[in-house]
């Protein structure tokens, strides 16, 4: 019989623990919402005895004991490193082999196991005590069915308590992702999946625990067995054994088949230990997935020791390189700049650092993990330079391309020769536009967005970098006072028409604000929304300098032509045209009638 790789799940403190082989990867959340992941190799594996039925089940509960109180001591301490525990909890911490988090988690499950052992052993032998007119073995069947009643209330009443509801959300991630042993098919998981519906109940060690402990506690009431204190201790571990490996090939069997049986059972032991996940929560999982996919794949993965302090920086760069390319990320300089940032140095000193510390490896490697989801890199850490400059951006803006810079320096240009003394960026975004004409000229910067989010990002840059810029809030040119005027007005608003949005690579679609990318049916609504009210704004003979998409040059010129003069188109350094400058003729009484558009 051919050999099972086997992926065993586990919850962790914020986060989400998976076997295959010997291969561990811990995916959690720290304490500013960031995803990190821990990978490691272990010498356990199962492998080996996965194909000996009942026997495997065994084998499995306790093996996953072992891995279980692994990754939750783990993420106790990088949740311990996140926050920057006092000395004294880490003296406490090294005495005792594990993390002052850690411990006092498992001693709050002691105190909690005990309650539990109270109510579900004791309060229902009172009750079956009273009742009379039945037979022994009716009795014990009652005492069995209060015991699993009582247990399963019990373990549902702890979603109580907030750290449990966590903790049951991430049980909840594990079971909306079904195929643990196939990333591809998760990939495309969202928060409509279930957090009761499984296909993968025996690798979900948590619902795999509940149910042998209620098998357990139902038999051995059943049975009744009266004996002295040391054979009932005997007979509860042979009928544990025996109940743990029943449930997993009950687990199995059911798994396997898509009946109507198999969502029953799945909903009967999921529901008490699981909670809906959030969209983090399910990342965090899909995570977990891909890394341990790569894992197990990627047979030129680098294999260290857990001392090692030298790791060759060539062979990081081999496989990060290895890694994207497997993931349709085949630019070489990915993986050299995505390296040198995690370093904290520039691309050129990345290479003169021959060794890398184990630490650093597993940055890079928690990096690599968010790129292969196609995140950009600039969302991935958080920054992006832009005309030589480093800009904070986030969700809620849009990252700055390269060609933006081509905008900037034909903006300069016009601004120092003309000596123009006031300007205006319209969708500022990120406020890369403003803060760059700001550091470079002379002239008094204002800029707008509708969004108070993007305009949050534009402020801290601009604080960031030094640079004077009078941010407000506007609807496009809703929000200026009505006797503004400008020497120029500079802008890149959306572009993309509304049905091309889809087609964009997926870290655009997926990660930029669509509010910043959609231009309307024809990607021209804000081209529209410019001709017609800027010279409103403009001085006599001010200037407008746009960004364009390609092919929309000709189309945006016969916008502009009806207040604008001396249109000119430029190009890119890809040979696109790219940017338009035009001269306004005069001022208009244009802009009475402004469309309400949105910009992020």
């Amino acid at each position: 019989m051919k050999k099972q790789k086997l992926t065993l799940a586990y919850p962790a403190l914020s986060g989400i623990g998976l076997t295959r082989e010997n291969n561990r990867v811990l995916s959690f959340v720290n304490s500013s919402g960031e995803i990190k992941l821990n990978s490691s190799k272990t010498k356990k594996s199962l492998s080996n005895l996965l194909w000996i039925p009942f026997l495997r089940g065994i084998m499995i509960f306790f093996y996953g004991m072992y891995e279980y109180f692994y990754f939750l001591s783990e993420s106790a301490r990088f949740g311990e490193i996140e926050n920057q525990k006092l000395p004294a909890e880490e003296k406490v911490s090294k005495k005792l082999g594990v993390s002052s988090a850690a411990i006092f988690w498992f001693l709050f499950t002691f105190l909690v196991a005990f309650a539990g052992i109270f109510a579900f052993n004791i309060v229902p032998s009172l009750i079956v005590r009273e009742i009379v007119g039945v037979s022994a073995v009716a009795k014990n069947a009652i005492l069995g069915a209060l015991k699993v009643a009582i247990f399963y209330l019990f373990v549902i009443m702890l979603k109580i308590i907030p750290s449990f509801r966590a903790y049951y959300r991430f049980n909840g991630a594990i079971n909306a992702c079904k195929n643990l042993e196939n990333t591809d098919a998760t990939k495309n998981a969202t928060t409509k999946s279930t957090a009761t519906s499984s296909q993968n109940l025996s690798t979900n060690f948590l619902c795999f625990v509940v149910f042998c402990f209620a098998i357990h506690f139902f038999v051995v009431s059943l049975i009744g067995l009266e004996a002295n204190f040391f054979l009932l201790i005997l007979f509860n571990i042979g009928m544990f054994a025996i109940a743990t490996s029943v449930c997993y090939e009950f687990l199995k069997l059911f798994e396997s088949r898509k009946l109507l049986v198999s969502r029953i059972v799945a909903a009967v032991l999921c529901f008490p230990v699981t909670n809906k996940p959030t969209r983090t929560e399910l990342e965090v999982c899909l995570g977990a997935q891909e890394e341990l996919d790569t894992m197990t794949k990627d047979k030129t993965r680098i294999e260290i020791d857990g001392k090692d302090e030298n790791i060759a920086l060539s062979s990081v760069l081999c496989e990060t390189k290895n890694i994207l390319a497997s993931h349709d990320i085949d630019d070489p300089s990915e993986a050299e700049w995505l390296i040198a940032t995690v370093l904290g140095k520039n691309r050129t000193e990345m290479k003169l650092t021959p060794t890398i510390t184990r630490f650093q490896l597993q940055k890079i490697r928690d990096a690599v993990s968010l790129r292969i989801r196609h995140i950009p890199l600039s969302k991935i850490f958080g920054w992006t330079e832009f005309f030589g400059m480093k800009f904070y951006v986030d969700k809620n803006v849009l990252s700055p391309r390269p060609e933006t810079e081509l905008v900037c320096e034909q903006a300069i240009n016009l601004i120092n020769s003309h000596n123009f003394k006031k300007v205006l960026d319209l969708c500022t975004g990120s406020g890369a536009i403003a803060i760059t004409l700001a550091k470079n000229t002379k002239s008094k910067v204002e800029a707008c967005d509708i969004s108070r989010s993007a305009l949050k990002v534009a402020e801290k840059n601009a604080k960031n970098l030094g640079a004077k810029v009078i941010f407000f809030e506007s609807n496009m040119f809703s929000g200026l006072k009505k006797n503004s005027k400008f020497d120029i007005i500079v802008s890149n608003p959306p572009y993309i028409s509304t049905k091309e949005i889809q087609l964009l690579d997926e870290e655009v679609k997926n990660h930029d604000p669509h509010i910043s990318l959609d231009g309307g049916d024809d990607g021209l609504d804000f081209y529209r929304i410019i001709a017609e009210n800027a010279p409103t704004f403009l001085k006599n003979d001010g200037m407008l300098v746009l960004e364009i998409g390609d092919g929309q040059a000709n189309a945006v010129k016969k916008l502009l032509s009806a207040n604008f003069k001396n249109t000119k188109i430029i190009k890119d350094y890809n040979n696109i045209q790219r940017i338009v400058i035009a001269t306004a003729k005069g001022a208009t009484n244009a802009g009475k009638n402004q469309k309400d558009k949105t910009k992020i």
